[in-house]
């Protein structure tokens, strides 16, 4: 590896925590129905184990990976722009 770098960046992320808010302050059958039926979808592709228990309540935060696990290295003499917040 050469040494004669300007930067280097190692298991560079970006996590992202996404809160679920609900209008009314309370679950209706229908959300509860609802979100069972997505489960079940998921579920078929890998069934519970024995003891597992399926949630009933949809989560209120969710966490949303956009960039995990990047490395770089930027030489001397190179240009890099950058874009974004």
């Amino acid at each position: 590896m050469d040494e004669d770098f300007a930067i280097r960046v190692e298991d560079l992320g970006k996590k992202y925590i996404i809160r679920h808010q609900r209008s009314s302050g309370y679950l209706t059958f229908r959300d509860v129905l609802s979100e069972r039926v997505q489960r079940a979808g998921r579920t078929l592709a890998r069934p519970l184990t024995r003891g597992e228990k399926s949630p009933s309540v949809i989560p209120s935060r969710e966490e949303f990976w956009a960039v995990r696990d990047v490395n770089f290295t930027i030489q001397r003499g190179e240009r890099v722009g950058l874009i974004g917040r």
